[in-house]
């Protein structure tokens, strides 16, 4: 936070075979928190598991020890289930972007305002900062 306003840039890795991409845009701007959704492998469900998104977490572990971030590994449902789950919640909170490109990144955007306003992150809001979204 900087002058009292939050810059939110939710992530949205392109599938590539590599995460080499993300690396890059993950160091071109620098963050000082990172709020990722974790992997979960369901038993049962191993055919056609595309692990493109554990590649892409280990890469953000990776940076976030290196550089000394804090990291916030959440479940998928902590995005999904709370306050935030519709787009009408996000739409309110104006951290909204709409349009199919955008949809991974709004999950993300769950997942930060749910950790923002119920979680930890509550102490970021205490002073009622400008929440910016930068895509």
């Amino acid at each position: 936070m900087q002058d009292g306003v939050l810059t939110v840039t939710p992530g949205q890795a392109k599938m590539t075979p590599y995460a080499f991409q993300f690396f890059l845009e993950i160091n071109a701007k620098p963050p000082t928190i990172l709020i990722c959704e974790d992997f979960e492998l369901r038993p049962g469900k191993m055919e056609g598991v595309i692990f493109y998104s554990a590649y892409i977490i280990g890469v953000t572990m990776a940076h976030a020890e290196r550089n000394k971030l804090d990291l916030i590994m959440q479940k998928p449902a902590y995005g999904m289930g709370g306050y935030f789950r519709t787009i009408e919640k996000l739409k309110e909170a104006g951290v909204y972007k709409g349009g199919k490109d955008y949809e991974h990144s709004m999950a993300a955007m769950r997942h930060f305002m749910q950790w923002f306003t119920y979680g930890p992150g509550y102490r970021f809001g205490q002073h009622n900062p400008i929440v910016e979204l930068k895509i």
